[in-house]
């Protein structure tokens, strides 16, 4: 059934149905043009008349153009299809009515005599495609006509489809007409059914249209219906065959009269029950209006309202009544206010509500919820149903009315706690008021009148009483309310003190005075204090300007704040005016811009610094200068500046780059001397070697030869001669050690590593100390200037551990890493204290310190009481 009642109404329906004729009446014309009988009239009945091909055609032609007409394009087209589909209609009606050949009509080998035109088919066919015509139209009363002439058409086709289907003779044709085809029926049924269904008025069948609900289940049954009564007729088309019933005109006639009964009995039925579900519709569209205005008005007042039935269960919130509960309006409807809201039970509005109900009349008071922490007005009201309340938010008046209380309280106390004199003037009532403080300067108490203005004049000092005057008497014309002024006050014990009144005006919309309010602030103190600290600031001013350092303050970007004199001729400025606010970075030199910024940061974080640098003075004068820099604090601990004491070091930086020059030739000189005695132990290291060393040599090879030769017997001369032999060897290695020890001949001829390994192994052999090396640069090109002094620190090194160190162990290092010449020695003996050493006479740690210097490289020194010693050296070798 929902099937039925869905596909009624969608438009899809609509295209089945068009589909269904278009699809008969091709099948028909299929039957023509095979010459299939069945297909011409859907039959083996010879009775039946068959669909004449110009039918088929004139029919898919009136379905495409309620096609187009659903689907509202191609207006025009559909227009003069229909239009030519009427002429054609007329003319087969003409050709009937004149009975002549004049219109002869052949298709698909069909001869249509007028003799034997389908007249109520011509007919028909008018009829459907007028009311077609007239739904292209925008007219209201042309939809209606079209309607009716659909509704013509239909019950016709009905007819004959009602002949066809229960084998009634007289229903299958007119007298004096000729009768139309089967499928040319339905297909006239359909066609008048769509055009009552897409009518713009749907007079006829629109109730089933509608979306009510008895128009749906209207709808829903229509098709049913109808085809229960087909299928009732159909029985009872057997049962009168079989001669239960009466004649087949009675039947017919019958089905008939029950069709249109049903129809019109269902159609009025869905109208009347329409009526008053449209009036029932109203009544509740007013009423929810109702609803909907008090709503309205309700969240449009600026209170909250909420109503509650009988049983404390909410009914209404307006929109601010949810806002002040933190709650959505919505969602409390039927909720209990006391499960909601359980802090409230035994609070003031509980109370108050049920006082209401009890007493059954409104109840108003005023108080503070805790849980919302603010005060509320409430007025509540009994009603039949319950209870309505309205609460305003009144925190804001309450908290007011406290504040003002609060702040007369807080005048009173300060009237007694103020170090000041308050008066008031009412220049509209002539009331004065003081408080006791003010009576005090005149030598009054609190109960005595207030004093005059004229009092007031002549208690001020006699040279600043006319001033004070004149000041007094612009204040009334001025503009302004407010003024101070300072002056001498006689007070009590005949005693002048200083003075500070401030006034206040309050005046109408005139600019009049009406009331006159000020203060007098005893400032006699402050003023002692104010020149005691200008005598000070003078003093330090004085010892600032003499004093022969600059000192300056400086601002966060490097501003001048203040500087003395010194710092003034210094920089070459006249007077500080010159450079006040300017920054001091455009006169430091470029390559020192950078750590002055860095050294301003730092203070600034509150940390001490201090920095050499080279200004140019404002004269192009260059000065060397030596600032300490602090953070100058407020009272509360925050940086408000720089604080810097600086000195011109301008003559010690002369000085020091003299001395620089002078190092730097002995430096040189010893280089000098250094390469002298270098070259000087190697000719003689040559000289003990080659002249010495052959001499001996020599005398020992004579003597072995003499001691052959001789052949003495003599044990005591044999003695002799053995122990001159030992001697001459021993002097053979002394010269041997000299030589070395003046230069090696291995660093020359064989490199730094080969010598460093030759001696370390004679000093392990000597000393009895292991030594550990490890080594690197073996091919490696190393100046015989770099050897040297290498092998000289080793040869002191290893001296010195031999002499203070007592090592078990040595440790010697060297490598080449990016270009640099890495040496290390490492010992594990009783090690000594670094801060002794200047008191020490340590030649050997200097000759090694110098050696490493004039070579450009690094010397480091490190050693802990028995802890060992450590030297690490490095040195570039390009």
């Amino acid at each position: 059934m929902k099937l039925i009642s869905k596909l009624f109404n969608k438009t899809s329906f609509n295209n089945y149905l068009i589909s269904c004729a278009i699809a008969i009446c091709s099948i028909t014309l299929l039957g023509w043009i095979f010459n299939i009988p069945f297909l011409k009239n859907f039959s083996y009945n010879n009775l039946w008349i068959n669909m004449l091909p110009i039918s088929a055609i004139v029919i898919i032609l009136s379905t495409l153009a309620i096609y187009l007409r659903q689907i509202n394009k191609y207006k025009k087209t559909a227009i003069f299809v229909v239009c030519f589909l009427l002429v054609l209609g007329l003319i087969t009606v003409l050709n009937s009515v004149t009975k002549t050949d004049l219109f002869y009509i052949k298709f698909l080998g069909v001869s249509i005599d007028p003799k034997i035109v389908v007249h109520i088919s011509s007919i028909e066919l008018i009829l459907i495609n007028l009311s077609i015509l007239f739904l292209f139209t925008t007219k209201k009363y042309l939809h209606i006509a079209s309607e009716i002439l659909a509704l013509i058409t239909f019950i016709i086709a009905a007819i004959f489809f009602i002949g066809y289907t229960y084998g009634i003779g007289s229903m299958q044709h007119f007298n004096g007409f000729s009768s139309i085809a089967f499928q040319t029926a339905i297909c006239l049924l359909i066609i008048s059914f769509l055009v009552l269904k897409i009518s713009p008025q749907k007079k006829i069948i629109g109730v089933f249209l509608e979306p009510t609900s008895l128009s749906t289940v209207s709808s829903r049954y229509l098709l049913v219906v109808y085809f229960l009564i087909f299928f009732i007729g159909w029985i009872r088309l057997w049962g009168q065959r079989f001669g239960y019933y009466g004649t087949e005109v009675g039947l017919g006639i019958m089905i008939i009269i029950f069709m249109i009964l049903c129809f019109v009995i269902l159609r009025e039925g869905v109208i009347v029950i329409k009526r008053k579900e449209n009036e029932k519709l109203q009544e509740q569209q007013l009423k929810l209006q109702s609803e909907i205005n008090l709503k309205r008005t309700l969240d449009r007042i600026e209170q909250g309202f909420i109503s509650l039935d009988s049983n404390w269960n909410y009914t209404y919130i307006n929109h601010l009544a949810g806002k002040v509960m933190d709650r959505n309006p919505d969602e409390m409807l039927g909720k209990n206010i006391w499960k909601e809201f359980p802090e409230t039970i035994g609070h003031d509005f509980h109370k108050s509500c049920y006082e209401a109900i009890e007493k059954k009349q409104s109840v108003a008071y005023e108080s503070y919820y805790p849980p919302f922490k603010k005060w509320f007005e409430y007025n509540i009201y009994p009603t039949e149903k319950g209870i309505s309340v309205l609460f305003k938010d009144i925190t804001e008046r309450k908290e007011a009315e406290d504040k003002i209380i609060k702040s007369n309280q807080r005048f009173a106390l300060i009237n007694l706690a103020t170090s000041e004199a308050l008066w008031e003037n009412n220049l509209l009532t002539g009331e004065f008021w003081a408080n006791e403080l003010h009576q005090k300067l005149y030598g009054l108490t609190i109960k005595d009148a207030v004093p005059s203005e004229q009092e007031w004049l002549n208690r001020i000092h006699p040279d600043e009483r006319d001033a004070i005057k004149k000041f007094h008497d612009n204040n009334f014309t001025s503009k302004e309310n407010i003024f101070n002024c300072e002056y001498r006050f006689l007070s009590t014990n005949n005693k002048y003190i200083n003075i500070y009144d401030s006034v206040y005006f309050l005046r109408n919309e005139n600019g009049e005075p009406i009331r006159i309010m000020g203060n007098m602030r005893d400032i006699t103190s402050i003023k002692e204090i104010e020149q005691k600290l200008a005598t000070s600031q003078n003093h330090l001013r004085t010892i600032l300007d003499t004093a022969p350092l600059c000192i300056k303050l400086l601002n966060k970007d490097g501003s001048l704040l203040e500087m003395n004199k010194q710092g003034l001729q210094i920089i070459q400025a006249n007077n500080f005016e010159e450079i006040e606010n300017k920054n001091i970075l455009h006169l430091i030199k470029n390559e020192y811009i950078q750590p002055f910024k860095k050294l301003i940061e730092d203070v600034f974080k509150g940390e001490n610094r201090n920095l050499q640098f080279e200004i140019i003075g404002l004269k192009g004068k260059h000065y060397w200068l030596e600032s300490f820099a602090v953070p100058l604090l407020d009272k509360d601990g925050n940086i408000v500046s720089l604080l810097s004491v600086t000195n011109d070091i301008t003559l010690r930086k002369q000085v020091e780059l003299e001395l620089e020059k002078s190092y730097q030739s002995i430096q040189e000189l010893t280089q000098h001397l250094q390469n002298i005695r270098e070259n000087e132990r190697v000719n003689i290291s040559r000289e003990i070697h080659d002249e010495l060393g052959q001499l001996l040599v020599a005398m020992k090879m004579n003597l072995v030869w003499l001691i052959k030769k001789l052949n003495i017997d003599d044990e005591q001369i044999k003695l002799k001669f053995k122990e001159v032999l030992d001697l001459i060897n021993l002097m053979i290695k002394s010269v041997r050690k000299i030589s070395f020890d003046l230069r090696p001949y291995s660093l020359t001829d064989l490199g730094l590593n080969v010598a460093i390994d030759h001696f370390l192994k004679e000093f392990e052999s000597r000393s009895e100390i292991k030594i550990n090396k490890s080594s690197s640069i073996e091919g490696a090109e190393i100046s015989n200037e770099i050897s040297t002094a290498l092998f000289r620190i080793i040869q002191e090194a290893c001296t010195n551990i031999a002499k203070h160190a007592q090592a078990k162990n040595v440790y010697v290092s060297i490598y080449i890493e990016e270009k640099m010449l890495h040496l290390t020695i490492e010992d594990d003996g009783i090690g000594f204290n670094l801060k002794d050493l200047p008191s020490k006479k340590t030649l050997g740690i200097i000759g090694m310190k110098e050696r490493v210097k004039i070579l450009k490289g690094s010397y480091q020194l490190n050693s802990e009481i028995n802890k060992g010693t450590l030297i690490e050296i490095t040195i570039p070798i390009e």
